[in-house]
C-alpha cells in the first residue's frame, strides 16, 4: 500500500512540475518590459539598412547588430538586455531588445512604414514622443557643364 501511495505521489509531482515548466516556457519572461512569446537574434531583411533622423544621427541596422552613430548598441552574441532580440510586440509594432526588463533598457516600439516609396522606421518612445528615421540614400553627384562663351564647353 505504501509503495502505491509513493508511486502515485511521485507521478503527481512529476506531472505538476511538467505543467509548471510547460507554462513558464510559453513566454520569454514574465518580468520583461515587453513579454513576448518568441524572438529572433537577427533583423528581417526589410528592416536592414542605414537610417538618418532629423537630428543628424545615423542608425545602421545590420543582420546581427544595430549601431547608433557608429557605436554598436545591440548584437546577437551579447547577453542580457544588450542582446539583439527582435520580436513582435503587438499587431504592428516590434522591438530590438525583447530581453529588457525595465523601461530605461528598452528601445521601445518600432514600426516600418513606407512614405512616397521610401522606408521609414518610426520609434514610439515614452510619453508620446516619436522619432522618424528615414532610409539613407547617398547624394547623387551631378556632372555640370560650364560655358566660357557660346562656342566652348568644358566639364567641371
Amino acid at each position: 500500500m505504501r509503495i502505491k501511495q509513493g508511486l502515485l505521489l511521485g507521478i503527481t509531482t512529476l506531472t505538476f512540475g511538467g505543467l509548471i515548466a510547460f507554462s513558464a516556457s510559453s513566454t520569454v519572461s514574465a518580468s520583461n518590459y515587453f513579454p513576448v512569446h518568441h524572438y529572433h537574434t537577427y533583423t528581417p531583411r526589410s528592416w536592414r539598412g542605414t537610417y538618418t533622423n532629423s537630428y543628424g544621427s545615423t542608425m545602421n541596422v545590420n543582420t546581427y547588430s544595430v549601431a547608433l552613430d557608429g557605436k554598436t548598441i545591440y548584437k546577437n552574441t551579447w547577453s542580457g538586455w544588450h542582446k539583439l532580440a527582435f520580436a513582435k510586440v503587438d499587431s504592428s509594432h516590434y522591438t530590438f531588445n525583447a530581453l529588457a526588463k525595465y523601461g530605461y533598457q528598452s528601445s521601445r516600439r518600432w514600426r516600418l512604414k513606407y512614405k512616397s516609396g521610401k522606408k521609414e522606421l518610426i520609434n514610439y518612445q515614452a510619453m508620446g514622443y516619436t522619432t522618424v528615421w528615414h532610409k539613407y540614400s547617398p547624394a547623387v553627384k551631378y556632372k555640370f557643364r560650364t560655358a566660357d562663351n557660346t562656342d566652348f564647353f568644358y566639364d567641371t
